[in-house]
């Protein structure tokens, strides 16, 4: 886990930015650049600790230095955070991003993601699928452009993903399970089975 502090709040109205600093520099002012490793984190929110903040990372310069921080926005106001050590007042451990149901462009290429599997065999899609269900109903949506395209039969599937606490996947990977039998990764599965707890359990 990587440790972050809020350092600075920019409320954004039409197109007027608040003027911030942030290490030093105002975002405001440079060209963001994503960084790949964290792509993503994700801590509580301050203001709801119920509530998790899923917060790109980026990077931004001039000629003295470079700063590396992490923002995200709610309801017209982005925060920012820095990284910082462990202990440090105001500080939020933050953790990375795990992905399910993303998957490779090609069976044969080379990919952090892996190919969709068929196990005809597993014996646990209908709990699973209950299970995602009730998990579903509380994640948070986030609409993409475009619409993802079935690796296994080439049909649309859907153009969302799922956020809940530090997992992601897309609308689409329930068509994995349910059309073509694709078992989730064990990690998955098991998050899912201690998150939701019982299929029949009730709500």
């Amino acid at each position: 886990m990587s440790v972050w502090c809020l350092v600075a709040e920019s409320r954004v109205y039409l197109y007027v930015k608040e003027a911030i600093s942030v290490g030093g520099l105002n975002p405001w002012d440079h060209q963001w650049v994503t960084l790949e490793e964290p792509k993503l984190v994700v801590v509580l929110d301050p203001s709801l600790p119920s509530r998790y903040l899923w917060l790109g990372v980026y990077e931004i310069e001039d000629a003295q230095r470079r700063v590396k921080f992490a923002a995200c926005q709610r309801n017209n106001i982005w925060s920012f955070y820095v990284p910082a050590s462990q202990g440090t007042p105001g500080s939020f451990e933050a953790k990375t991003v795990k992905h399910e149901g993303y998957w490779s462009t090609s069976k044969d290429k080379p990919s952090k993601f892996p190919w969709p599997t068929p196990d005809p065999a597993w014996l646990g899609k209908t709990a699973f699928l209950s299970r995602l269900d009730k998990l579903e109903a509380n994640a948070e949506r986030v609409s993409w452009l475009g619409k993802s395209l079935c690796r296994l039969c080439g049909c649309q599937n859907g153009s969302q993903e799922f956020q809940f606490d530090d997992w992601v996947w897309p609308e689409g990977y329930r068509h994995y399970i349910t059309d073509h039998y694709v078992r989730p990764s064990e990690q998955f599965e098991d998050y899912i089975a201690t998150a939701v707890g019982s299929p029949d359990d009730p709500d």
